[in-house]
């Protein structure tokens, strides 16, 4: 069976962030934001927290930011049936080899 898809393909301009989706946006914002909050009522009572713990923490929630804003999920989205299909074929094949 052959599939034929005219995808676009993944290139710089499908991937750069075209406009933020606004949930997930509004979700970083919020735990960055009371992250930060924490952090400086950490630093007001005396108390140091590294800064790298800081930094590695809002990275981590600026790489679901990025994915959910930029073309990475509209991409998703225009192959998600091919995709779908390609998982369904190898989890069906994969519970062949299994055996009780």
């Amino acid at each position: 069976m052959e599939m034929t898809h005219d995808l676009p393909s993944p290139t710089w301009g499908h991937v750069l962030p075209s406009g933020p989706d606004w949930p997930p946006t509004a979700v970083c914002i919020l735990l960055a934001a009371v992250y930060l909050f924490g952090v400086d009522r950490l630093r007001r009572r005396g108390d140091r927290w590294p800064v790298r713990r800081t930094s590695l923490w809002l990275a981590g929630v600026l790489v679901p930011f990025l994915v959910s804003g930029s073309g990475v999920s509209r991409w998703r989205a225009a192959t998600s049936p091919s995709l779908d299909a390609v998982q369904a074929v190898s989890t069906s094949n994969s519970a062949s080899y299994v055996t009780s």
